[in-house]
């Protein structure tokens, strides 16, 4: 999926905000390392919720 170029991995980020009316127009990343929020056009998003491995 990184050798797509079309396709963005956020690490450390949730989306903060959809912003849209009827369709999805764009999505807003916080970066929880900083708190910064960067806007995002897009048409589409999908999400990998993932926890840690820990023994």
């Amino acid at each position: 999926m990184s050798r797509t170029p079309r396709v963005q991995i956020w690490r450390n980020g949730e989306v903060s905000e959809l912003v849209g009316s009827g369709t999805l127009a764009a999505v807003v990343v916080c970066d929880l390392l900083n708190g910064e929020e960067r806007p995002l056009e897009t048409t589409a998003l999908f999400v990998i919720v993932s926890m840690p491995h820990t023994r």
